[in-house]
């Protein structure tokens, strides 16, 4: 726009909070160059834009409408932000190896899981020192295979973190390869520990139970009366004489019945 005023362009230019007129007014006294984003309220867009000074008095402006871009970008923002805050409910962290570098890449979760701050890169090795001793081989192992030989991983480890606390974690990675050589691996990780406890307790309240049944010689049943299938305890098989797999019905477990009480168990 040649011989056109700055408000000819912009109209109410003096009146946008972005201060055109006072950037630009350094430009041509002082010939200070300028490269900056900025929002124009009159015009409701936002601009890339580049001015300089050829001489005294004077100044050249680029603009670049940027509007579209800025608005991916705060979608892009958004999604990060709810794929976060969904990452961190789960307990989920992300990781990337680069298999031909040796560097690590987390995600914010990964580094809560392992109680560390962002920012440091831990190598492949010592990432893998995190593990418990007794478990670091087998990951080892995992990561390795995958390297060479692009097999994917899943697997449950113990992970001691860097405040020295143990947790449980599940790890799974896939191979991404490019021209026909493994290049690198994308995986997540997930703290399991609370579901692990509460599988634990399960595990030793079902022993208990076992346990107290036994010595009480007491067992349990369930019938499916569509199916007519019988689901009962270990200690049933005992109380009524069978062996353990013996197809149970509800047949069955009347002709474990005294046949005077039949009737009467029966009706």
């Amino acid at each position: 726009l040649i011989n056109k005023s700055v408000r000819d362009v912009m109209p109410n230019i003096e009146n946008d909070p972005a201060d055109w007129i006072g950037r630009y007014g350094k430009v041509a006294l002082h010939g200070e160059n300028m490269n900056f984003e900025s929002y124009s309220e009159p015009l409701n867009r936002w601009y890339h834009v580049k001015a300089y000074s050829p001489k005294k008095y004077f100044f050249v402006t680029l603009f670049d409408d940027i509007t579209e871009m800025k608005h991916k970008r705060e979608e892009l923002y958004e999604s990060n932000k709810q794929l976060d805050e969904t990452s961190k409910m789960a307990k989920v962290g992300g990781w990337e190896i680069d298999s031909l570098g040796n560097t690590t890449s987390w995600t914010s979760e990964s580094y809560s899981i392992h109680e560390m701050s962002e920012g440091s890169m831990p190598n492949v090795t010592n990432s893998i020192q995190f593990y418990h001793p007794d478990d670091q081989q087998m990951v080892n192992d995992c990561v390795q295979q995958a390297i060479e030989k692009g097999e994917s991983f899943d697997f449950e480890a113990r992970l001691i973190t860097a405040k020295n606390n143990l947790k449980w974690v599940r790890v799974s990675g896939k191979t991404v390869s490019s021209g026909g050589e493994n290049i690198s691996i994308h995986g997540m990780i997930q703290d399991i520990t609370e579901q692990k406890r509460v599988k634990d307790a399960l595990v030793k309240n079902q022993y208990y139970l076992s346990k107290a049944q036994e010595i009480g010689s007491i067992g349990t049943w369930e019938l499916d009366i569509a199916s007519n299938k019988l689901h009962w305890t270990e200690q049933n098989y005992k109380n009524f004489g069978l062996k353990n797999g013996t197809k149970l019905t509800y047949e069955t477990f009347l002709n474990c019945i005294h046949p005077d009480d039949k009737d009467y168990v029966n009706r």
